[in-house]
């Protein structure tokens, strides 16, 4: 998977202020604030979209993202709406912070693009970061939806899908017990 190729050829040169958002994303962030988080992680970020729309509130939202192009476009746009963020180039299998440091660690459309063994290191290292009673969110496209799946098989076909290819993942009861911890985990659709 070629994450640089990505944001220099399809989005990193974009401007800001054409940056939306989307349904998910939006649903996604009105779930975070109600949590009430007073120090939020997004790990691969993007253009930190959902950590824009999450808001700051009186917390601190880092985020995280191993592309250089994508963290500029987030500074950027985050610059341009007067929002605060920490914005730290990292790696979302060795994340750069140390345990339990977070209470809502959160990534959207980010592990869908990888396989199961990668899946579940990310997993861990998410729990890993996340204090004691917090909340770990992961967003991913629902390819047991028919629109999607076809919509996503009609535009890889006719090579028109613009990311990198996509697993289907129903949850992630597999990579959860992958890593060991137990934990609480919900299946929702937002």
């Amino acid at each position: 998977m070629d994450w640089s190729s990505f944001y220099r050829q399809e989005q990193g040169t974009g401007d800001p202020r054409n940056v939306r958002s989307e349904e998910w994303q939006e649903g996604l962030a009105t779930k975070i604030r109600g949590l009430g988080a007073k120090r939020i992680l997004e790990a691969g970020c993007g253009y930190g979209v959902t950590s824009l729309l999450a808001g700051g509130g009186e917390g601190e939202r880092v985020l995280l993202d191993r592309e250089g192009k994508a963290l500029e476009q987030a500074k950027r746009i985050f610059a341009l709406r007067q929002e605060q963020g920490e914005f730290v180039a990292g790696d979302l299998f060795r994340l750069p912070f140390r345990d339990c440091c977070f209470e809502v660690v959160f990534n959207s459309g980010v592990l869908e693009h990888f396989a199961y063994e990668q899946r579940t290191a990310a997993v861990a290292e998410m729990l890993r970061v996340t204090g004691p009673g917090g909340t770990v969110m992961i967003g991913v496209p629902n390819h047991y939806s028919r629109p999607y799946r076809q919509a996503y098989l009609y535009r890889q076909k006719r090579k028109q899908w613009p990311y990198p290819d996509e697993h289907r993942i129903y949850d992630f009861s597999g990579e959860l017990e992958g890593t060991g911890v137990k934990v609480r985990a919900r299946r929702e659709t937002v």
